[in-house]
């Protein structure tokens, strides 16, 4: 698996923000937060966001001390998602964005 760092996700992602929690974290340079969260209406969210978009859904993990964003909905390790306004396609699969 190719770690490739967020500056290249950046390159071909935006990211939208979230609406529902303007303090939200990882703002990843736009100046407003990016996250949604694990639980609630913002999990909520990010489930029916997935269901008519699932190619623009990715999760931040935790793995081994270090921050990942991983194309996909995934549960394990899990901090939170992010949904961009682009779709990720089969090449971006074996890519993990390390947050530097």
């Amino acid at each position: 698996m190719e770690e490739l760092l967020i500056e290249h996700w950046l390159n071909k992602f935006t990211p939208k923000f979230n609406h529902i929690d303007t303090n939200a974290s990882f703002d990843l340079g736009f100046g407003q937060g990016s996250m949604f969260e694990t639980f609630g209406e913002e999990m909520q969210y990010v489930r029916d966001f997935q269901k008519e978009n699932p190619n623009k859904v990715w999760t931040i993990v935790e793995a081994e001390g270090e921050l990942y964003l991983m194309a996909g909905l995934h549960f394990v390790n899990r901090i939170g998602y992010i949904l961009s306004n682009e779709d990720w396609t089969e090449e971006e699969l074996p890519n993990d964005y390390l947050f530097d």
